[in-house]
Order: structure tokens, then sequence, then C-alpha cells
């Protein structure tokens, strides 16, 4: 209360610089006195609450400056505003941010200011350049949105080059921040992080890493800095047991496991990708999807459970009517294609749980059939006509079509890396690597261009 009382709002309409930042202070107080994992826990809370209901509450998405003055007291101000002074933290890091926002409070002591002079009170203090961040975090309705596209690694001498292509979106407006600073984490097989930060503007951008070792897993923002609209976590599991990962709508039922396992849980608060080839009837979530990441040893065998609802904030506009049958999409990364895997529905159509009995590493995301356009036998993503063999293979592979038509296969590596393209217009065909080759190949199959399934090749 006292950040309020000893540099105050201009006006009510800045009223986050009052309540939001009193709002960080008693979290990081809760961080200063007790530890940096109460603090963790209980910003995660607020900012899935907030990324959940502000808008609601509120009655709209609106900037934390010239807010109106009937929601100048409302979850906008209170709880967005504290979890953009956490952004700044992480944007500016703890040392410079501490150091300057002193100096703010010293410098302003018993007077009023506005975010501009905020803004520019620490550009000038830092040398760090904060319009890009005010623009997005405090001028702009709503939170951006962070993620990883793809990566490649590249072994260089003793070294690793690593190529991270991350990707913006955004809740609750039509914009994209510039100047982004997010960090990365880089994870080696004892699940150990070394991170560094990112740079860029727009809906997409290039970094270049070099480490040295060879990273597992490649993570954007491990360790929940950023506060953008994302709701993740990660736990390190080494024996059966269920888990739900806190506010990210997800529960793990782990069935077994020997050694130890990292799973990292992400609910993102954006729609996902959307389909390569549009499928006539079937829509996805335009709010909202998962990720999986981590290292899951070969003893790891798991269920996943995921919460869909009408009526609770949620999937209002995904699921319309009793005419829309929900499921459960997956892809590996961003090169696959959506498409079914195995799964149970447990539940109404406006509520209920839908359940994954293998669970695997990559994106998930909610869907549903409009039963107006299509039969309910219809939905199916994949042609379970079509054979795909041997699996395991050690060389060639065969693909077995159920009729003659235009087809396209694309095979790539779980890492997206394009292995090989062919055409048929037969009823079957055969594919081999060009030099030897371990892992999982997938193969993308397409009927005149339309996508029709996708498979994975055990290449052990």
């Amino acid at each position: 209360m006292w950040f309020g009382d000893e540099v105050t709002c201009s006006s009510a309409e800045d009223m986050w610089l009052n309540e939001g930042w009193a709002t960080f202070c008693e979290l990081y107080y809760l961080e200063v006195l007790y530890s940096h994992e109460n603090f963790v826990q209980t910003m995660r809370a607020k900012h899935k609450e907030m990324l959940l209901k502000a808008h609601i509450i509120d009655g709209g998405y609106w900037p934390l400056n010239n807010i109106p003055q009937e929601v100048t007291y409302g979850k906008t101000a209170y709880d967005k505003g504290g979890t953009v002074v956490n952004a700044l933290r992480a944007y500016l890091g703890d040392s410079l941010f501490f150091e300057s926002v002193t100096a703010y409070l010293n410098h302003f002591a018993y007077q009023s200011v506005s975010s501009e002079e905020m803004r520019d009170f620490l550009t000038s203090y830092t040398g760090i350049d904060l319009i890009g961040f005010f623009d997005a975090w405090v001028f702009t309705p709503g939170t951006p949105h962070f993620s990883i596209d793809s990566s490649r690694v590249t072994p260089v001498g003793n070294e690793f080059r690593v190529d991270i292509y991350p990707q913006q979106k955004y809740k609750g407006a039509d914009f994209l921040a510039m100047d982004v600073v997010v960090q990365v984490g880089f994870m080696d097989n004892h699940f150990r992080f070394q991170t560094d930060t990112i740079h860029f503007s727009g809906v997409s951008g290039h970094s270049i890493k070099i480490i040295d070792f060879n990273p597992v897993a490649i993570m954007i923002d491990p360790f929940e800095t950023a506060c953008d609209a994302t709701s993740d976590n990660f736990n390190v599991f080494s024996s059966p047991q269920e888990y739900t990962f806190p506010d990210t709508y997800f529960k793990l039922y782990l069935d077994a496991c020997t050694d130890s396992s990292l799973l990292r849980v992400t609910h993102h608060w954006a729609a996902p990708d959307s389909l390569k080839a549009p499928i006539e009837g079937l829509r996805l979530s335009p709010y909202r999807y998962w990720q999986t990441e981590g290292l899951l040893s070969d003893s790891f065998k798991a269920r996943g459970r995921f919460y869909y609802s009408r009526g609770g904030y949620l999937d209002d506009s995904l699921i319309l009517s009793g005419n829309d049958s929900i499921v459960l999409l997956y892809r590996a990364n961003s090169v696959e294609e959506w498409h079914m895997i195995p799964q149970e529905v447990l539940g109404t159509w406006m509520i209920g749980y839908i359940f994954v009995n293998e669970l695997q590493l990559g994106e998930y995301t909610l869907a549903v059939w409009d039963k107006t356009i299509v039969s309910t036998s219809d939905h199916t993503l994949n042609d379970p006509n079509i054979l795909v063999y041997p699996n395991p293979s050690r060389g060639v592979i065969n693909f077995e079509f159920p009729h003659r038509s235009d087809y396209k296969v694309r095979l790539t590596d779980e890492a997206g890396h394009e292995l090989g393209v062919f055409f048929c217009s037969g009823k079957h065909a055969t594919w081999k690597p060009e030099r030897d080759f371990k892992g999982i190949i997938i193969t993308t199959i397409f009927d005149h261009e339309k996508w029709i399934s996708t498979k994975k090749i055990v290449f052990p």
C-alpha cells in the first residue's frame, strides 16, 4: 500500500500504479518472508484467475492506463497490474528492476505520476527502451502470448548451435508486441537448466544460441517469470502416482515409472495453430490448448485427463450447442497436422473430462464436430484403411492405400526436419531413407492435397 502512497497515480484511470504495484508487493513479501517457491505458486494462481476472469468481471479487456472509472478497482487494475509488474521484473532482471524502481520512488516521492512518466523515467534510468513493453503490457488490453514454434540443434565442434524460432499471439486484442524479451531454458538429461534470453518483435522471430551441451528439451519461460498468456509448471516423477498440475486443467495418472522423468504441462490461453487443411464440420478451440514437454524415461507410462467446460469461462466460444460433439486432437509438433487419438469422454456435451490413455509429448487441443454437418459415425481424422508397415522398420516403409488417387506423402523426423516427399497415384508405394536413420519418422499423407492421415514409424 505504501508504494502507491509515496508515489500515487495522477488520475483514477491509472489506478494500477497504486493497486497493481501493491498487489505485486504483497506477493513479493511472501517471497522475502517465506520462499521464492511460495511466491511462484501464489503468483501463478493469481495470474490464472486474472486470465480466466478479469475480462468477465470487468466487462471486457481493458488496458491498465485510461481504464474506465467504473472498473478502476476491478480485477484488471489489481491482478493484471500485479502480474505486469512481475513481467517487468523479468524484462529488466532482478538487480536492475529493484534498483530502478527504488530510484523511481525516491525521485517522485510525495508526487503523482502517469504511466507514461513511469515508463520514461525507467527508460532513462536503465538505458533500456521500455516503449515496446509498456505498449504491449500497459497501453493495450489483454496479454501477450509467447511460444516456441520449432527449434534445431546442430553440433559445432565441442559446442552446440541452437536455432530457436519463437512466435507470438495475443489474448484479448489484435496486437503484437515489439521488443519482446523472454527467457528460454535449455535442459540436459539430468534435468538441469541453463537459461538465456531471446529477443524478437512481431509474430515470429529467430534466435541463435551457442551452448556447451546437447539439450534434451528447450522450453520458453520455464520458471514462470514472463506472466504471458500461459499457465504452466513442471514436476519430476520417479514412481507411479496421480498428480494435478496446478492451474492447467490437467491431471496426470502415472501408471509406471522406474526411472526419473520430468514433465512440464502448459495451458496456453491462446488459439492453437489452425488445421493445415480445413475439414468441414470440425472446429478447433479459438481460445486455448495444452502442451506437454520434458524428458520421459522408457518406463514412463501415463494417462492424461483434460477438462472442458461451457459456462465456466473456458469453452463457451467452442461448444455452442448440443449439436457440438467434443473431441481432443493431438500433434507432436508444429510440422505435424492435428489428428485424432484414442480417447474417452466422461461427462455431458457441456462439461466433463477427456481421458487419453497413452500420454505423449506434444500439443493437445479441444475441438468439436458439428453434428448438423457431420454424422457421428464420420468423426475420424485418420483413415484406418491406410496401412504403413513394418513398424518398427529397419529400412523400407510400405504404404497400402484403399483405392487409387493422387496421394502425397511427406516424411519428417520428430523435430520437423523434412526427410523426403513422394507422390503416388496407385494403391501401393515404398520409401527408404537416403541415409542410415534411427529414431521416429512421421508420415503425413494427403489425398488431392487434403490431409487424411498421420502415422509414426520407429527406426530402432
